[in-house]
């Protein structure tokens, strides 16, 4: 069974769970990782969650700049 984890919302994104069966790694540089600690910190919410707060936001900015996709593509 897949775990699941309902993180806040991102304000104008709803949340929906959050699948834990495949991870996405990331690499940041070390004055990267502390500026991402910080503000993950003043939020009080993890490192991943802020990660992926932070991925919702800029997918959102991503998709407003760039043509929309075929449905069947959207699913992935």
């Amino acid at each position: 069974m897949t775990a699941m984890h309902s993180p806040r919302a991102v304000p104008g994104i709803p949340a929906a769970p959050v699948l834990h069966d495949r991870p996405v790694p990331l690499r940041m540089t070390a004055s990267e990782r502390e500026r991402h600690a910080r503000y993950a910190s003043r939020e009080s919410r993890s490192a991943s969650n802020f990660a992926l707060k932070l991925y919702r936001m800029g997918m959102q900015q991503y998709e407003q700049q760039m043509p929309p996709l075929p449905q069947a593509d959207q699913a992935r």
